[in-house]
């Protein structure tokens, strides 16, 4: 700040008064201590807002703290607009709201320790979560892959035993067919002989050919076919509908909106499926004969 009586250069202020309004060097100061009036005048440290100390009433500097109103007033103010107020001065009142803003501050530092510890706390909870989710992920993972390969096994093991069951009814049913069109051969030969010696006219050859002519073998089931079930597709069927079903619910779950501890029950499922299906092939694998 500049001193407010420097003419020419001005020399930097050292003390601002309250009485005169103005601000002083060291050397236009000395007055305020040798000039008995200038005696009583209020210094302060240098003050570049002098003007905002001032009664804009009375254009007299703010002394008094009127406690009623809430406000700073001149000497003036104190017999004019304020009578009856209670009133205080200026330092008793600054010393009064200073234990308040003590007290305000204390508050706010301990909201803001309690706040940090708080966002302390939240940033470690979503360090967790984001430690929890990886490992659900990956678990899940591993879940889901060992499910899809448990039923791509199963699949290509069931599809290996139709086949197998497939072709050794085939072989049978062939076995079967050519002896079949061996007995059919044979019998149009002797329906042919037959009916050549229904129609013959000598008698003699007639009787002496009969016998041999009219034994047939004996008709038995011995060319019969049966398919053997080598195990039941219905049951198969079933097992493959219920394992379609979980599988749809499943994905019917709103597993977005599942809490951590939500997903447990989907693991839980998950598990249970794959044992499942690996417990229905071990059943039928000592039935087929095969093992999954």
């Amino acid at each position: 700040m500049e001193c407010d009586a420097c003419t020419g250069k001005k020399f930097l202020a050292v003390k601002s008064c309250l009485t005169c309004m103005a601000s002083f060097c060291q050397t236009h100061l000395q007055p305020h201590f040798q000039i008995a009036a200038w005696k009583d005048h209020k210094l302060t440290d240098p003050d570049g807002h002098l003007q905002e100390k001032l009664c804009a009433t009375h254009q007299k500097s703010l002394e008094i703290f009127c406690k009623t109103d809430e406000t700073c007033i001149c000497l003036v103010c104190v017999v004019t607009g304020h009578k009856g107020h209670e009133m205080v001065e200026l330092e008793s009142e600054r010393r009064e709201k200073q234990k308040q803003l003590g007290t305000t501050l204390s508050e706010i530092r301990r909201r803001l320790e309690k706040r940090e510890n708080t966002l302390k706390e939240t940033r470690r909870a979503l360090e967790q979560i984001k430690i929890s989710a990886e490992r659900q992920v990956q678990e899940h993972e591993k879940n889901f892959t060992d499910l899809i390969r448990c039923i791509q096994k199963t699949r290509r093991k069931l599809t290996e035993r139709i086949r197998e069951h497939e072709n050794r009814e085939r072989e049978k049913a062939k076995v079967v067919m050519e002896r079949l069109e061996k007995e059919i051969e044979e019998l149009k030969r002797r329906n042919a002989e037959l009916k050549e010696l229904s129609e013959t006219k000598d008698n003699v050859h007639f009787l002496q050919t009969f016998s041999s002519c009219c034994v047939l073998p004996a008709d038995g089931d011995s060319t019969s076919f049966t398919v053997t079930a080598d195990f039941s597709f219905e049951d198969l069927r079933k097992k493959v509908s219920s394992l379609k079903k979980n599988l749809e619910k499943m994905s019917q779950w709103d597993i977005l909106t599942c809490t951590p501890p939500g997903l447990y029950p989907l693991l839980k499922s998950i598990n249970r499926i794959r044992e499942t299906i690996r417990g229905n092939c071990e059943v039928r694998a000592k039935k087929w004969d095969f093992y999954v």
